[in-house]
């Protein structure tokens, strides 16, 4: 799984997916890199790839409360 939206990597995940499926997560809110899109036609099966959202990252946040640690307020 790469977690980028950065074309840079075009090479390196195409060269992995002619041996593994790969997962592409985007973290940004831009549209997916073309060159990190999945082609049907190349790769092994179960290639995939995933739009985080914003209900994606505030799920993923640490309560206010941990042992006795507060969130700052603000945050």
């Amino acid at each position: 799984m790469i977690v980028s939206n950065d074309s840079d990597l075009a090479f390196a995940v195409a060269g992995a997916r002619a041996l593994v499926p790969v997962g592409v997560v985007n973290p940004s809110g831009d549209r997916p890199a073309g060159a990190l899109r999945a082609s049907e036609a190349g790769g092994v099966p179960g290639q995939w790839r995933y739009q985080l959202t914003r209900d994606d990252l505030t799920g993923a946040q640490m309560p206010d409360r941990v042992r006795g640690l507060y969130k700052p307020p603000g945050w």
